[in-house]
């Protein structure tokens, strides 16, 4: 049995296909099937059962599952105390973020600036937020205020980042180019989609839609360069936020979406207890002027 023969069938686990799995760890689908058919001949059983088009897991699956996730976070661990043992201190921070498209612009600059540090910008949901893992394996987590539980201020400092708005990008010869502001209303017959690697996004519109006692939208999703794509042919009208936006090409027009008092609050998080390391420092002062937020006085 391989470590990574365990992140796979991780994956698989919690997406319940190949494909989604493989697409999610950089790797084919044949390389996921293969590492699962090694785990089950060392194993000697089946892991997942097939129901409809999705692997669900069997009881050996989730025996195996419970043990896989103490492994991979004990190695998340075992990693972040061996960074902070070294004498001149770690110089790899490692965040945690629902967004990560929103913050490439963000980790870019950083790069640029302090070339001898590296950061690892790992994707979350909010189900995994605030775990246990984000003491040890993480030494920040970004998120959405929507998504952080009542617990949090008790165990953790934040500052404000930014906030976000809903939007729509469509093509500059699209019908609504032109307008200033786009209704709900005025999306009433056109084809709607967003990318989805911004999953986050999707159920903000749909709370959207329910603010404002409305039906939900069919709203299809895609990957970024179907969407693109799509949106570019006048096929779709893409949904979106003003600051996911500025990462597109500027052939396209972002138009705010009208939303009375909505605006998306992104957070940064970081333990009270935990003591960070001078390049976590480095990083924290840096994302403060790049955002230009106030950090707390005994973080100056």
């Amino acid at each position: 049995m391989e470590f990574i023969q365990l992140k796979y069938f991780q994956a698989v686990a919690k997406t319940g296909k190949i494909v989604t799995a493989a697409k999610s760890m950089f790797v084919t689908p044949p390389a996921i099937s293969s590492a699962i058919s090694q785990l089950e001949r060392e194993l000697g059983t089946p892991l997942f059962s097939r129901i409809g088009n999705r692997l669900t897991l069997n009881q050996q699956g989730q025996i195996l599952l419970r043990h896989a996730n103490v492994i991979l976070f004990n190695f998340g661990a075992a990693k972040s105390a061996i960074l902070e043992s070294l004498p001149e201190g770690p110089m790899h921070i490692s965040v945690a973020a629902t967004q990560t498209h929103l913050l490439s612009g963000l980790i870019t600059d950083f790069s640029v600036h302090h070339p001898n540090h590296t950061i690892t910008l790992n994707s979350t949901n909010g189900e995994a937020l605030f775990k246990g893992a984000f003491q040890y394996r993480y030494a920040f987590l970004i998120t959405a205020e929507s998504q952080a539980i009542a617990t949090v201020p008790e165990e953790c400092d934040r500052i404000c980042l930014f906030e976000d708005y809903p939007a729509i990008m469509v093509s500059k010869d699209h019908p609504l180019a032109q307008q200033k502001i786009v209704r709900i209303s005025d999306l009433e017959g056109y084809s709607l989609i967003h990318p989805r690697t911004y999953p986050d996004y999707f159920s903000r519109i749909f709370s959207l839609y329910e603010n404002l006692e409305l039906p939900q939208p069919l709203i299809r999703t895609f990957s970024h360069l179907v969407c693109q794509t799509m949106t570019m042919q006048g096929r779709a009208v893409c949904m979106t936020s003003m600051r996911a936006a500025k990462a597109n090409p500027e052939k396209f027009v972002h138009i705010p979406l009208e939303a009375p008092g909505i605006s998306w609050t992104t957070y940064l998080y970081w333990r009270k207890d935990r003591t960070m390391s001078p390049a976590e420092r480095t990083l924290l002062r840096f994302m403060s002027e790049y955002y230009q937020v106030e950090l707390p006085k005994h973080l100056l």
